[in-house]
Order: C-alpha cells, then sequence, then structure tokens
C-alpha cells in the first residue's frame, strides 16, 4: 500500500526500488518489534467500540444482587447483631412486612449504644431507622448510579422498584458498577 501510494505521488520509476527494499525491510522490522499491524489495531479498536455500544445503554437492573442484609422493621438488636457478624457490612437494609425499603440501620449506631451500656433489649430496627438512604432504581445508567455512589462512598446501595414504589428488589455493589465502567471506558484505568 506504501509503495503504491509513494509511487502515484511521485510518478517516478526511479524510486520504485529502493521503495520497495525500504518498504520490505520496514514490514520485518515492524514485525519483529511489534505483533500487530495498524490494520489489525484499527480491527480490534473499531470491534471493543461496537462491544462498548450495549454496555453504555446499561441500567442497574442488569446489575442486581441478592440483599442478604435485610431485617424487618421489628428485628430486635440481637438479631440486628448476628446478621453484622454474619455480614462484614456497615448497613442493614430495613424493609417493612410489605417488603418495601425503609432504610438503612448503621452498625456505628448500634455499636454505640451496646459500649454506652444502654438497655437495647426493647429497641427495634425502627429506633435506628435512617430513613434518608440513598437508593438505585433499576433504569438508572450507569453514570447516575456512580454520582450516588460517590456521594455516599460505601461499598453497595440497595436497589428499589421506584420512588413511589419501594420494594427492595437487591443490591448492586460498587465493584460490579465499576467493572462495567471500565469495561466501557478502558482509556480510564
Amino acid at each position: 500500500m506504501a509503495i503504491l501510494m509513494i509511487f502515484e505521488m511521485t510518478l517516478s520509476y526511479q524510486v520504485m526500488l529502493p521503495l520497495m527494499i525500504a518498504c520490505v525491510i520496514a514490514y520485518f522490522i515492524s514485525r519483529t518489534s511489534e505483533q500487530t499491524s495498524m490494520y489489525e489495531v484499527t480491527l480490534r479498536r473499531t470491534r471493543e467500540k461496537k462491544e462498548r455500544v450495549p454496555l453504555a445503554a446499561t441500567q442497574m437492573r442488569e446489575l442486581v444482587k441478592p440483599a442478604d442484609t435485610v431485617v424487618p422493621l421489628t428485628a430486635n438488636v440481637k438479631d440486628m447483631t448476628r446478621v453484622f457478624l454474619e455480614y462484614p457490612v456497615k448497613y442493614l437494609y430495613v424493609v417493612d412486612d410489605a417488603k418495601h425499603f425503609r432504610g438503612g440501620a448503621a452498625l456505628k449506631d448500634i455499636t454505640s449504644d451496646l459500649l454506652d451500656e444502654q438497655d437495647t433489649d426493647a429497641k427495634t430496627a425502627a429506633d435506628y431507622l435512617q430513613p434518608q438512604f440513598d437508593v438505585l432504581t433499576p433504569d438508572m445508567s450507569l453514570a447516575e448510579a456512580l454520582q450516588h455512589f460517590l456521594a455516599f462512598q460505601g461499598e453497595r446501595l440497595p436497589i428499589i422498584e421506584r420512588k413511589t414504589e419501594p420494594l427492595l428488589l437487591g443490591v448492586v455493589y460498587k465493584t460490579s458498577l465499576l467493572d462495567a465502567y471500565f469495561r466501557l471506558n478502558p482509556t480510564s484505568r
């Protein structure tokens, strides 16, 4: 290709033999130093771009995992402590009888009461409830969810059906979100 391009630009037969020799030498040198040609790189980039198009449309519904750390509003401190011991998390997700997400119960709040030796026998998850808890929805994009994670700075966020119907569907882990984001933007690594 280079030989034809140079010949068409110069229209000189005198440069053809040196040009052919230079191109053959350049070809073998480039093959020994790099395993792929520019055409292969272009094809690979085009293929990766086509693969990223569906990923750009990824919504949170594709990243949902089951929520293992869910307790009812009526859960006592002993039950919540048992869940905290079983799972290394900072928050438990509190739901009502209809499985609607009501908020989170923080480990630090329960630990603080236990260390202060307060009477926690009568306390339930409703007493430790933090109703202003950041949530995701299934139709949220990767970029929107990433903004929520930047504000929350936790490892996982609950995902609810919709704001008007806060049925808890599960959780989205930051690692899953970042993995999807890095597949979308390989240059940001």
